[in-house]
Order: structure tokens, then C-alpha cells, then sequence
């Protein structure tokens, strides 16, 4: 997550509370690391694709995008199989579709398919209120189809019986677990292709001329502690 950096008084480094729940952060010593990007490019691309404010909301995708995860599964043992798009959830200005339902498509990509697999049970972040959860943390699968909640963690498989492949295990098969495992493995590959960012170490290395400001500032301090 990228922030925009405000000086204030004191020493101390904060944030607000509602950008706890990305960290998994709480207030009881977590220690926490800041880089701070070097290169213009950098910087652009932390407060696009990293900004806070532009990671609130749900993913929505447009047409190519939608097709072009949905032909991702297109592989394998899968590579003859029909896909049937769902209807777009926003229609207006243009067509769109949300993440849940390119997701839904790992669990039953066609009509066709006779997994029907259904669960509800909590996420990671989960306050109260079910489906009307303020973190979209409550999961309803129903017939295979994500109606409300993010998968996370908890729900992905972190060895309890309230995920979606213990479900496919237990209802279904072993081959449909693993199935869906392998689907989700190659749609989150080419998501984040095509979403994630490219700032590595070099980007928020410092250079020379900072390096020698911070090394000043340093001796001018230690010298006026020793005078002190």
C-alpha cells in the first residue's frame, strides 16, 4: 500500500485506523517497514496501482478483461472446454463484471458442469452482519456462484472445513478440488500480470546525494549531542 506522507509533530510514525485491515496491523508494537520510491516512475506507479484510495472498492473489469481471465482457464485437460460468460453486473456506461463473477467461473465455467457446491461461513475480516458484513468478509457460495464475500485466507484452504476445496473434497471429489486449485493458481497468475506492480529494490534504494545528506546530519548531530 502507498501512502502520502504528511509531517507532523512528534516522532512518531502513524496512520489511521481504517487502513489497519490491509497490514493486519493493530497497536500493541507491530514493527512496520516504509520505503519511500526514488524514481518518478516509482512513485507514479505506487500512487496508481498502491494508492490507498484506489484500493476501497471491489474489482470491477471491462469486457476484454473479463474474457481475457476467463480464457486463462483454457489449458490442460481444460483446453477444449466451453466457458459461459455470466451477464454483466453493471450494463451502464459500459458493460462490466465483477470479480466474483470471473471467480465463480473456476468453481463451474458452463452450464454443463454438475458441481453445485454451497457454502457460507466467515472471512479473515469479518465485523457482523453476515452479508452485510462492512468488510465484505461473510462468504455465500450458492450453486457455485460467489454471491457475497472476498476469498481469503480462511476460505481458500487454511486447513479448516470452512473452505471452498475442503467443500469440493467433501461433496464432489478429490479431481474437482484440484481442479479448481489448478484454475485459481493460473487466473491469479494472469490477474496479477497484468494488475501487480514492477518496483523492486532499486527503486527505493537512495542515492548518493541523499545518502551523503543523511551521513551530514547524522555528524551535526552527534557533534552538537557531545557539545551538549
Amino acid at each position: 500500500m502507498a501512502h502520502k506522507a504528511k509531517v507532523l509533530e512528534h516522532r512518531t510514525f502513524r496512520f489511521n485506523e481504517c487502513v489497519c485491515n490491509p497490514y493486519n496491523a493493530d497497536f500493541d508494537g507491530d514493527e512496520m517497514n516504509v520505503h519511500l520510491p526514488q524514481t518518478e516512475e516509482a512513485r507514479a506507479e505506487a500512487l496508481v496501482l498502491m494508492g490507498n484510495k484506489s484500493n476501497l472498492k471491489d474489482t470491477f473489469l471491462n469486457k476484454s478483461e473479463a474474457w481475457q481471465l476467463a480464457a486463462c482457464l483454457l489449458a490442460g485437460f481444460d483446453s477444449n472446454m466451453q466457458i459461459d460468460m455470466p451477464e454483466p453486473a453493471i450494463l451502464k456506461p459500459r458493460p462490466l463484471w465483477t470479480g466474483k463473477q470471473i471467480f465463480s467461473l473456476i468453481l463451474r465455467p458452463n452450464k454443463s458442469c454438475k458441481i453445485l457446491a454451497n457454502l457460507r461461513t466467515k472471512g479473515k475480516n469479518y465485523t457482523d452482519q453476515e452479508e452485510l458484513c462492512a468488510n465484505d468478509s461473510f462468504v455465500v457460495i450458492r450453486n457455485s456462484e460467489l454471491l457475497a464475500g472476498s476469498m481469503d485466507k480462511n476460505t481458500l484452504g487454511s486447513g479448516s472445513k470452512q473452505n471452498i476445496f475442503y467443500v469440493l473434497l467433501r461433496d464432489w471429489s478429490e479431481d474437482a478440488a484440484t481442479t479448481a486449485m489448478w484454475r485459481l493458481s493460473r487466473m491469479a497468475s494472469i490477474y496479477l500480470m497484468n494488475r501487480g506492480f514492477s518496483i523492486g529494490i532499486g527503486d527505493v534504494t537512495p542515492g548518493q546525494r541523499l545518502l551523503k545528506a543523511k551521513q551530514d546530519l547524522l555528524e551535526h548531530g552527534y557533534k552538537e549531542s557531545v557539545k551538549i
